[in-house]
């Protein structure tokens, strides 16, 4: 059917998870279906929670790409971005961290430490979530850019994405709490916004400007549910529409 594709073994951020077609663009019936790319740091992020709840076997997935992104997903999300994820009631979330939210509040009483923190601490949490995130939207939109004609790049705007990300890796840099301390959703979305670095822009030496953050990302990365929602090495991709450009596409 077209919009969903038959799920690839390099789709490792739905591993476990059933997957399901969508029907003319509408929710999925049955229980937790969530809205994803396989290569989308925001729905990593998600899968990645979800893996460290162990609930990442519950979701149902319906695969948006950049040609139809808007057609699958705007039915659920006005936004027509991923992740959303529609409830067994019919309810639905989006914004990757509203989601994982709602998931350690759902599921994570087993947890010695919830994802978001405990009282004052779990403002801390959200704002260095928020700058990981915000990471995120630089790199994704960089690359956006760097698909586009030369003539058709906005002067000056990929350099104050650079700069936007070099600030972001300091402000980390000194925030990050020990690879073995409990798990708390900004660890996940720093994680995953810096495994989405290295995917789309490998060369990029970041490494050698924050030696403490790297070291930091290499042992969090041996986590079993960094390990299991990892992207393969990414394929040449289309250029963007102007509308999947402005939503958080696959990535």
């Amino acid at each position: 059917m077209p919009g969903v594709r038959p799920c690839r073994p390099q789709c490792r951020a739905g591993r476990g998870a059933e997957r399901v077609e969508a029907q003319a663009g509408r929710p999925v019936p049955g229980p937790l279906t969530l809205y994803w790319a396989p290569t989308s740091p925001f729905v990593r992020l998600v899968m990645a929670a979800a893996h460290e709840l162990g609930v990442a076997g519950r979701f149902r997935l319906v695969e948006a790409t950049v040609e139809n992104i808007v057609d699958v997903v705007s039915p659920v999300n006005p936004l027509a971005q991923i992740p959303t994820l529609v409830l067994e009631d019919g309810a639905v979330l989006y914004d990757s961290a509203t989601i994982v939210a709602w998931l350690d509040a759902r599921y994570g009483t087993a947890l010695a430490e919830p994802l978001g923190g405990r009282g004052a601490d779990r403002w801390r949490v959200a704002t260095r979530t928020a700058a990981a995130t915000g990471l995120m939207d630089a790199v994704v939109a960089e690359r956006h850019l760097a698909l586009q004609p030369d003539g058709h790049r906005p002067d000056g705007f990929i350099e104050r994405l650079r700069a936007r990300r070099m600030r972001v890796l300091g402000y980390l840099a000194g925030r990050v709490a020990p690879a073995d301390a409990p798990v708390t959703t900004d660890a996940l979305a720093a994680a995953c916004a810096l495994g989405y670095l290295d995917f789309r822009f490998p060369s990029e030496d970041w490494r050698g400007a924050h030696p403490a953050l790297a070291e930091w990302f290499a042992a969090f990365g041996r986590r079993p549910s960094m390990q299991a929602t990892a992207p393969e090495a990414p394929d040449a991709p289309p250029a963007p529409t102007a509308a999947s450009a402005a939503a958080k596409a696959p990535g």
